[in-house]
């Protein structure tokens, strides 16, 4: 191997890694493409670097990093830690969000077995195949948009998206015995990026570019939901990309807490189904509310996997 492709091989794992431990540790320093993996893919694209150093000591020291890294920058150990006593008992309030894989009514079939009291659908069944599946359901009623909808054990008022936004639906909620009133909203952000080329400075300016872009959107989003004047919203969808706090600052600004990094359990990646690499699909809910616990779970009819979520309200 030449000296130049030796260097490159031995230093670009040890790069990739430093990049991608500050980019999930400073969110702002601009390093978007690196949050694209999660940390266990970096972390498992460097292992074998753990056995290149010949010193014991430096090997030695060299897992312990990997380790603390994990641990520090990864919501995933805790959440598999949460995952070894039984999931608690339901609270007050069962979400489930799932992405239709182009709309087959199967997946909202699939969805109602959990027994939720909301449902967000993303690349969801057609009006006339969601009301003939809630005919056989009483007492559930939907909001149906071009691509997302809400389902609840209850009433909603479909509250006016933002302008020409056909992936998104809002709406106001009454559940079934609940006195107060909720707000919930699905939506599907623009697609992901799908660009490996890490070597390549136009993949690491594209990047930046996706994520100013998803930025923009989520904050055209909140602006249009903050004139309803309440903080107890429920949001769930298909984001399209990993949790970014960059890009989630306009939900911040809304109040809202991403339920598995609160209380996941076990692994937290949706897409693909078959194997969960990124977690792409969420639900957030208010700071105020408890998070009992929130969990994937395999969809038989889908490409991603369903986000449950029991919450319990503030009172």
């Amino acid at each position: 191997m030449r000296p130049t492709l030796r260097l490159a091989a031995n230093w670009a794992p040890w790069l990739w890694l430093a990049a991608t431990a500050l980019a999930h540790a400073l969110p702002r320093c601009g390093l978007a493409a690196a949050r694209t993996l999660p940390v266990e893919a970096a972390l498992l694209l460097g292992a074998p670097l753990l056995g290149l150093p010949r010193s014991r000591l430096w090997r030695g020291l060299a897992a312990a990093a990997w380790v603390f890294g994990w641990t520090a920058l990864s919501p995933t150990p805790l959440a598999l830690l949460r995952s070894l006593p039984p999931i608690p008992s339901s609270g007050t309030l069962r979400v489930v969000t799932l992405n239709c894989a182009g709309g087959d009514p199967r997946c909202v079939e699939e969805a109602l077995r959990l027994q939720p009291r909301l449902i967000l659908l993303q690349e969801s069944p057609s009006s006339a195949e969601i009301r003939t599946l809630l005919r056989r359901h009483p007492g559930w009623s939907a909001a149906i948009g071009l691509d997302a909808s809400i389902l609840a054990l209850g009433r909603l008022r479909p509250l006016g998206g933002p302008e020409r936004h056909p992936d998104f639906v809002a709406a106001e909620v009454r559940l079934a015995g609940e006195p107060r009133r909720l707000y919930a909203a699905s939506l599907r952000l623009q697609p992901p990026l799908l660009r490996l080329d890490f070597w390549n400075p136009g993949a690491w300016n594209a990047y930046a570019d996706d994520r100013r872009s998803r930025k923009r959107e989520l904050e055209r989003i909140a602006d249009d939901l903050r004139g309803e004047g309440s903080s107890a919203w429920i949001f769930g969808g298909d984001f399209n990309v990993p949790p970014d706090p960059c890009v989630d600052r306009a939900l911040s600004r809304l109040g809202l807490q991403d339920a598995f990094s609160v209380a996941g359990r076990g692994w937290g990646g949706t897409g693909p189904a078959d194997f969960p690499l990124v977690r792409i699909d969420r639900i957030l809910c208010p700071r105020g509310w408890r998070v009992r616990a929130a969990w994937t779970v395999l969809s038989a009819f889908s490409d991603h996997r369903m986000v449950v979520a029991d919450l319990e309200p503030a009172p």
